[in-house]
């Protein structure tokens, strides 16, 4: 599934302070978004988002699932200041591992990152391997990727090109899965564990759904 989302929120009345809160944590559930770094000091908000976000799930549980998502956040308050950020990730779930995928994935990210700054590849990794845990049961979605939000420096051009390398490296990093992978023969084991192992994403996502319920009583 890919979406573009563009959206501009009505502005909140004075004083709703906790309609404000539940937008902005609707907001975080859809698109990752509202950021954990940003103070807001007003009660009137109006936004700007746009982003792509992606999962594939192939048939074949020897070709793994990759999420990827990109997006950039605008905030401007009632006295003009404005505040705008991306963020984003791509991240890799086999349902079989496959020592060598895993290295080609993670080696074209650090090449995309390095481009930049070769520091920003382990610290999006760990950000990513800290992030997509399915902490009821112990364990991490899949074999990570990166992540990462509030990137705005050295400046906003500085971080939208690192968002283009980041997204570019998608295709390059996931294609060459597929297609060694893709005509592989399996069995009806093989399938229903990686229904099973994909049962993980559910679970993943259903510890944010308290947000979005709580937002919808907005």
């Amino acid at each position: 599934m890919v979406l573009f989302l563009k959206r501009q929120s009505p502005k909140c009345a004075p004083g709703k302070t906790e309609i404000r809160r539940r937008v902005l944590s609707l907001l975080q559930y859809l698109y990752g978004g509202i950021s954990r770094g940003k103070i807001l000091t007003s009660d009137k908000v109006t936004f700007f988002a746009s982003g792509i976000s992606s999962v594939i799930h192939p048939r074949n549980p020897h070709v793994p699932t990759i999420h990827f998502n990109y997006r950039y956040f605008e905030v401007t308050e009632e006295n003009g200041a404005k505040q705008a950020w991306f963020g984003g990730g791509t991240d890799l779930t086999p349902y079989y591992l496959d020592e060598e995928d895993c290295r080609h994935f993670h080696s074209t990210l650090k090449d995309a990152c390095d481009t930049h700054d070769k520091e920003l590849y382990l610290k999006f990794k760990k950000w990513c391997d800290d992030y997509f845990v399915v902490a009821h049961r112990g364990e991490r979605r899949g074999v990570g990727g990166i992540f990462f939000d509030d990137l705005e420096e050295p400046t906003a051009e500085d971080a939208f090109r690192f968002l283009q390398s980041c997204a570019h490296a998608v295709i390059p990093s996931y294609v060459p899965l597929v297609e060694k992978n893709k005509d592989k023969l399996y069995t009806p084991a093989q399938r229903e564990w990686q229904l099973l192992r994909r049962g993980r994403y559910v679970e993943f996502n259903c510890k944010f759904l308290h947000c979005l319920i709580r937002a919808s009583h907005v």
